[in-house]
């Protein structure tokens, strides 16, 4: 897209208020100096099991064995929410299992699967994403205090990508650290992700999941379709075929200037799809 200087100008002071980047959880909220700031769900960050070589009580163990909550507040200086099923469920419905942390329940799922301490576990990360520098090594820490033999390997992202999605290199992983996506937006993204008559990455297929998801997408009833996305995040909850652990805070600030169909969206790479239509009052 070719910009003129006067949209480039407009670009910057999309991002400009003067506000802190602590704010409270909140949408649309006045700040000081003329701006407008908004907290939404981002990106989620997961565990993607090799679930063929990592039983569902090991799985669930790490669920315990790893204090989210701590790396919250220390690594997204408490920016984030503390996930037990992905991103875009409902977290707290009816039947759904909270993972507080508990080493003393992992120990006992570990030893509950016959785990071998001795026994590595390998995770695969792209160390060049934000701050996971940070966050792997406590994760290692916490598996490790429960008897879990975690060893990371940090990759490019080139190779990140080729490893964790080749299946004649899913041998060489038993998880791997994956970031992004728009699953936060709505239940029904994480759908291609079960799809049990594809061949999937996580070696977990359901095909109950599969169905619960078709007819949530099909109908019109939106009770209806609530209800069966509850029904589907129950049940990743108690399987974990993927360790939903944290979903960061996206925040974005702008000036109350912007103009020309200027907004923030649910989805922020949508924002800047018509920004060469923005307008600033006040610029010539």
């Amino acid at each position: 897209m070719n910009m003129s200087r006067h949209h480039r100008v407009l670009l910057l002071w999309a991002c400009w208020a003067p506000i802190s980047l602590l704010a409270t959880h909140a949408w649309g909220n006045q700040a000081s100096g003329g701006g407008t700031y908004f907290v939404e769900p981002g990106i989620r960050s997961e565990f993607q099991f090799n679930s063929a070589h990592v039983p569902e009580a090991v799985r669930q163990a790490f669920y315990y064995a790893i204090n989210r909550q701590a790396i919250v507040m220390s690594v997204f200086q408490g920016q984030a929410q503390v996930l037990d099923a992905p991103p875009g469920f409902q977290q707290d419905a009816p039947g759904m299992q909270p993972y507080d942390y508990d080493p003393a329940k992992a120990k006992a799922l570990l030893k509950q699967a016959g785990w071998s301490s001795a026994k590595p576990f390998r995770i695969i990360y792209d160390q060049t994403y934000p701050l996971v520098q940070q966050y792997m090594p406590i994760i290692q820490q916490n598996l490790k205090a429960v008897g879990v033999n975690a060893t990371l390997n940090p990759l490019d992202s080139t190779t990140f990508i080729a490893r964790s999605t080749t299946p004649s290199q899913y041998g060489t992983w038993d998880a791997a650290m994956q970031n992004g996506g728009d699953e936060a937006l709505s239940p029904s993204e994480s759908a291609p992700y079960y799809d049990c008559k594809a061949n999937q990455e996580v070696g977990y297929t359901n095909c109950q999941v599969d169905s619960l998801f078709a007819r949530a997408g099909s109908t019109a009833d939106a009770s209806q379709r609530s209800d069966l996305y509850a029904q589907v995040g129950k049940i990743l909850n108690t399987d974990v075929p993927s360790l939903s652990l944290w979903n960061p805070n996206l925040l974005s600030a702008s000036t109350t200037k912007l103009g020309g169909g200027f907004a923030v969206r649910i989805n922020t790479k949508y924002t800047f799809f018509n920004v060469t239509k923005w307008t600033l009052a006040g610029s010539s």
